[in-house]
C-alpha cells in the first residue's frame, strides 16, 4: 500500500486498531502514526443518573427547524471549544448549513434538556454503523453532546446519555456506540467512564518533496 503512494504528492494513511492491541499501536507510533480517536461501545443496561433533575426529552423532527436558534448556539459552541487548545481542531467543515442538514436529517434524533423552557443541553443519536461491531440493528451512535458551562457539574449530560439509552432500549437496541477525538480532554473523561474502547483510528499524513 505505501508502495502504490509513495510517488504522490502526498499521502494521508489511516488504519484502525483494537484498543487491546498494544503491540500493533506501539508499532506503528514508531512508524509516527499518531491516534485521532477512539470507539467506545456500552450496554443499554446503563445506569449512571436515574434522578432527573432537569426536564429531558426527545424533540420532534418539526422542532429542531423551528428552535434552529436555540440548538445551534449550542452546536457552535461546541466547534468553538473543539478550537481551542488542547484540541486544535480547526471543524472548518462543520458549518452551520452541514450541521443543520445532520440534525435534520429524518434519521438523526435530538435530544434535549431544558429548564425554563431554555434548552441547556443537546445530543443527537443515529442508527449509523462504521464497523462490523456496531453495524447491527442492535445498536445505536452516540455523539454530538454539548451541556452550557453555566450548567456543568449538574450531570446534565449524564441525564442525556441515560434517557437515550434508555429510550433505543425499549426499542430492542442492545448497544450504543460512540467515536470521539482523544484530543479532547472533556470527551475522553466523560466517554470513558461508561464506554469501553475497542478501537483506535491512527493516521499519518506524508508530503513528499
Amino acid at each position: 500500500m505505501a508502495d502504490t503512494f509513495r510517488n504522490q504528492p502526498k499521502a494521508h494513511y489511516e488504519v484502525k486498531l483494537y484498543a487491546h492491541d498494544e503491540e500493533m499501536i506501539r508499532l506503528f507510533s514508531f512508524m509516527q502514526f499518531g491516534i485521532q480517536c477512539e470507539e467506545g461501545i456500552c450496554s443499554t443496561e446503563l445506569e449512571i443518573h436515574k434522578e432527573k433533575t432537569h426536564f429531558i426529552k426527545e424533540i420532534t423532527k418539526v422542532e429542531p427547524k423551528e428552535r434552529w436558534d436555540k440548538v445551534w448556539p449550542l452546536l457552535k459552541a461546541l466547534m468553538e471549544h473543539l478550537r481551542k487548545s488542547p484540541v486544535f481542531y480547526p471543524g472548518e467543515e462543520f458549518t452551520e448549513d452541514v450541521y443543520k442538514e445532520f440534525f435534520l436529517d429524518e434519521n438523526t434524533r435530538v435530544f434535549v434538556a431544558e429548564e425554563n423552557d431554555q434548552i441547556i443541553g443537546v445530543m443527537e443519536a443515529n442508527k449509523g454503523g462504521n464497523s462490523f461491531v456496531t453495524n447491527g440493528e442492535d445498536s445505536y451512535n452516540v455523539g454530538d453532546i454539548f451541556v452550557l458551562e453555566e450548567y456543568r457539574g449538574d450531570k446534565v449530560a449524564q441525564q442525556l446519555l441515560q434517557y437515550v439509552s434508555d429510550t433505543v432500549k425499549k426499542e430492542g437496541a442492545r448497544q450504543l456506540w460512540v467515536e470521539h477525538g482523544t484530543a479532547n480532554p472533556n470527551a475522553r473523561g466523560f466517554w470513558n467512564k461508561y464506554f469501553d474502547s475497542y478501537a483506535y483510528t491512527m493516521i499519518r499524513d506524508i508530503k513528499l518533496c
